[in-house]
């Protein structure tokens, strides 16, 4: 964090949507809050690097992910099919996109499960994530916790994404533990119903 400065990481949810309207088709859409972030003081910078100390909605945390696997372009979500997407900014550079595409592919082939979480035949991407849930009072955290995993697939050239939220799991501390299967399971499922064809 050090490295990248706190007004950069700031910049960085900007371009990704963070903790702003997307103006989407869903009547009472919210927001995320990154107001920690207007205290300057470089602890909340840092603990915002990793996940917590911010909150952001479902749907913008789908947008942003999205991004990585679209060459970096930030889409509006919509939920009426007859819309059509709809670019609001390049969140990252297409290269970028890649890179971390092939790091995230990386993740399902060799690290998931021992690397037992792949598809034969499916580039899949993919990422967990363990944020510790603060105490009520706002006086630092429990020891429960919100696992998140995302995905998506055929990763050179996404046509899903999967998002999945688990608020606190009980006898299991990492969302790798917890959702590995349930993911995996799935992406089996919609391959086949959609008859996805392999991509490598």
């Amino acid at each position: 964090m050090q490295k990248v400065g706190g007004e950069r990481l700031r910049e960085y949810f900007h371009n990704y949507g963070l903790g702003e309207k997307l103006g989407i088709d869903l009547p009472g859409e919210l927001k995320g809050d990154l107001s920690n972030l207007d205290s300057g003081r470089e602890v909340e910078f840092a603990t915002a690097s990793f996940g917590q100390g911010i909150a952001v909605t479902p749907i913008e945390l789908a947008m942003a992910l999205s991004s990585l696997g679209n060459g970096g372009k930030l889409m509006r979500p919509y939920l009426n099919a007859a819309n059509s997407p709809q670019m609001i900014r390049q969140a990252i550079k297409p290269e970028t996109s890649t890179t971390i595409s092939k790091m995230l592919v990386d993740v399902v082939d060799l690290a998931l499960a021992g690397g037992n979480a792949k598809i034969a035949g499916y580039s899949i991407a993919a990422k967990t994530g363990t944020a510790q849930i603060p105490k009520k009072d706002g006086k630092g955290y429990s020891d429960q916790y919100l696992h998140t995993f995302f995905g998506y697939f055929p990763a050179y050239n996404p046509q899903y994404l999967i998002l999945m939220f688990l608020e606190k799991p009980q006898g299991v501390k990492y969302a790798s533990h917890s959702l590995t299967d349930t993911f995996s399971e799935l992406v089996e499922f919609m391959i086949s119903y959609y008859t996805i064809p392999p991509d490598r």
